[in-house]
């Protein structure tokens, strides 16, 4: 700015002097001079600059096509994709160690990923919490998690059975929870949380059990929480009777209360499937009922599987058509989705001109309802960028084991400068999907990832939603495309209980991983808890759970990112195996030596026995007697009394049959062994289950000092409650791998 001004500054000056100068003493103009010859012609001079260009002609008249070329021949077959899983030492690539994944293409196929053919490879890593050394495995739960389990009372109490059967009235009734049996056990397997399973009013046994746990944890100094479990389906009324109750109980500063709705997830109100009845309007209601002295007195921790926190969890885009109610099918197409439906949603983002356009990737998670069953026609989950088809997803084609849950991660082709879009689309193939099935997918976890680390979400909220509807008679309220924002439930309450499928091997831990990252990041990001739960037994689980190398990636991953772990039907039981699991071990009465009980208020586990053995010191006639009291013939083939002799069945008496007295007699020789067992075929709710087994021999009854006792679980409910007690432990879980 200085030098401008100083060269203005001297033109201004020199410009007046000159004009002095050239005007000084002029005299008069001079008479013009005749005109003289023409000169010769001087040299030609530079071209001038070009002019701007015309207006462009209109175009030309389009040339006939030309005739189509002869078919190529075939290509040769493409090479497969190989990936190899290396064991990684600890070092600068995994701090803890870990695998490293090897991927290529097999060149020479040979089926197999030589050192030549590795294209790309990468590594998970071992995380810090599971410490390791050669031979032992022990995963480390931050010192607050929430260790426990959840409806597995202990019942050992020294009450003679036949006189307190049905009472829960009194503080010694059998059927009442042992609250200082649950306190010891508690201490010996690192348990800080139990959760009271109360499905009858408040004043009722399993109510009257949880105040007594109250009271003992209040009498301890470790830190206790004692929730309570709500059973599923009761009215507002019932629900907020037991929490208004349950919140003005006293506790010590080391006793934590929450409410657990049990299968909340099932009994929300949405607009997708229009079933359930629950939403947050009930959440607060029931915020509100814990009120007592002007503080809230317990948390609200609602019960959800992993598919409906992907629903109603956190934000995710919904697309597609929810099933008809039950009864209330139209005779037109609004529960369809036919082959010429689209329904879909477009997020639109930009690449900047100094930015990367290659090697992206787009990473998320979807949920889907369809059935698995068609044999004539699927659903597909349809990637596109910038119009071009990348990935496409049968939903036909997902496992069952995941629960619905998928990853649909996706490379993506070099993006462009400036502006690009993503479209995920549903679409049906083959075949209309029809009105009766639920066809709808929920996508959340959105986001596009570049290999050098950068990333960026895409944002629920901010998609172009759109439905194409060619069917006749359809009203568009009935196909969704839309974010869930409105129907989202985690602002209401104070965390989640989610059940994820049980780990099997057909199961993939990094599912569960992105989910469980996914899920507890947005419930502590509002400090909120987020809490798994296992089912200790098989009632609503795969047929094969899996085994400890299926468990381990799944509770490493919890104990990242989650906030603790319950185990629904641990069974307490197995803690003191020798007093009787759910059993009287003693002589019921006078006229029924052996009593088989599994009593009202508590859960079924499948393969759970009690069993009386004997030995034949004289030979004879051997008569059973049974009688079970069970009315209730629904129940059949649910508990069975089997007799053995040696390793023979030689009778049967099926609890559930609608007769309630039964009898029996063979003949035995001396040194035969008889077995009496009383045991269940599966799991199921609560029933009351009462049996007298009066024995004979020659018709001298047998001494129940005589006789035997034993009792045990199925397999797998034994390997729950080892698995879960030495992981609560922080002991090595490595003798607890097979072969």
């Amino acid at each position: 700015m200085k030098r401008i001004a100083y060269l203005i500054i001297t033109l201004i000056v020199m410009m007046p002097l000159s004009g002095c100068l050239d005007n000084a003493n002029n005299g008069e103009d001079g008479i013009d001079g005749e005109q003289g010859e023409i000169g010769p012609q001087g040299p030609a001079g530079q071209d001038g600059v070009n002019g701007s260009d015309g207006a462009p002609g209109l175009p030309g008249v389009d040339g006939q096509n030309g005739i189509d070329g002869q078919d190529g021949t075939n290509g040769t077959d493409g090479l497969s994709s190989l990936i190899e899983l290396v064991d990684e030492t600890a070092g600068d690539n995994c701090e803890h160690g870990g695998i490293r994944v090897n991927s290529g293409l097999d060149d020479n196929r040979d089926g197999l990923l030589q050192s030549g053919e590795i294209d790309n490879f990468s590594f998970i890593c071992q995380p810090a919490n599971v410490e390791t050394d050669s031979n032992e495995i022990t995963i480390d739960f931050d010192q607050d998690a929430i260790l426990g389990s959840w409806r597995s009372p202990m019942k050992h109490n020294s009450v003679p059975l036949r006189n307190q059967l049905g009472s829960c009235v009194e503080d010694d009734a059998w059927v009442r929870t042992n609250e200082s049996a649950m306190m010891e056990m508690m201490n010996d397997t690192n348990q800080n949380t139990y959760v009271a399973h109360i499905g009858g009013p408040v004043g009722g046994c399993e109510y009257h059990s949880m105040l007594d746990l109250l009271d003992a944890a209040n009498q301890t100094e470790e830190s206790r929480n004692i929730w309570i479990g709500l059973k599923n389906w009761q009215t507002m009324n019932q629900y907020l009777s037991i929490i208004e109750n349950y919140s003005t109980a006293e506790v010590e500063s080391n006793v934590g209360k929450a409410i657990v709705i049990d299968d909340y997830g099932e009994m929300i109100y949405n607009p997708w499937t229009k079933t359930g009845e629950m939403n947050n309007s009930n959440l607060q209601e029931f915020k509100q009922a814990t009120l007592h002295q002007d503080n809230y007195q317990a948390d609200i921790i609602p019960y959800i599987g992993a598919k409906h926190a992907i629903m109603f969890g956190g934000k995710s885009a919904v697309l597609g058509v929810g099933p008809c109610p039950s009864g209330a099918c139209d005779g037109g197409n609004n529960y369809t989705l036919r082959i010429d439906d689209s329904i879909s949603v477009t997020w639109n983002f930009s690449i900047p001109v100094s930015g990367e356009t290659a090697n992206y990737q787009m990473k998320g998670l979807a949920y889907d309802t369809l059935a698995k069953s068609f044999p004539d026609r699927d659903l597909f989950l349809n990637i596109s960028v910038n119009g071009y088809p990348v990935n496409s997803f049968s939903l036909s084609d997902m496992t069952e084991g995941d629960d619905g849950i998928m990853l649909i991660d996706t490379d993506l082709p070099d993006l462009l400068i400036g502006s690009n879009n993503i479209t995920f689309s549903l679409n049906a193939s083959n075949n209309t999907i029809t009105k009766r099935h639920s066809k709808l997918v929920f996508l959340t976890d959105l986001s596009l990832e570049h290999s050098n680390g950068y990333s960026f979400a895409l944002d629920i909220d901010q998609g172009y939603y759109q439905k194409e509807r060619f069917s006749e008679n359809v009203l568009s309220d009935y196909h969704h495309s839309e974010p869930n924002t409105n129907w989202i439930q985690s602002g209401n309450v104070d965390g989640f209980l989610f059940k994820w499928i049980e780990p099997s091997e057909d199961i993939d831990p990094m599912v569960h991983q992105r989910f469980v990252n996914w899920f507890c990041n947005i419930l502590h990001t509002e400090n909120k808890l987020c809490i798994q739960v296992f089912w200790g037994d098989k009632q609503w689980i795969i047929d094969n759970p899996g085994g400890t190398a299926d468990y381990i990636p799944i509770l490493e991953t919890l104990a990242d990112y989650s906030d603790g772990l319950i185990v629904w039907r641990m069974d307490n039981q197995q803690y003191d195996m020798e007093n009787g699991i759910y059993a009287e071990t003693r002589a019921a009465d006078e006229t029924y030596h052996i009593a088989g009980m599994y009593p009202s208020y508590m859960p079924a586990t499948e393969d759970w026995f009690q069993q009386w053995e004997f030995s034949i010191q004289t030979s004879g006639l051997l008569e059973i007697e049974i009688n079970d009291f069970i009315y209730n013939t629904d129940l059949q083939d649910r508990m069975l009394v089997t007799v053995l002799i040696g390793e023979t069945e030689v009778y049967v008496h099926d609890l559930g049959d609608a007769e309630l007295q039964s009898a029996f007699s063979t003949q035995v020789n001396s040194g035969d062994y008889v077995k009496i067992k009383f045991h269940t075929i599966d799991s199921f709710g609560s029933v009351s289950w009462w049996t007298g087994i009066d024995i004979q021999l020659n018709s001298a009854p047998i001494a129940h000092t005589d006789l035997t006792y034993t009792s045990g679980s199925s397999e797998h409910v034994a390997f729950i409650y080892d698995l879960m007690t030495t992981t609560f432990l922080g002991e090595d879980l490595s003798g607890l791998l097979t072969e």
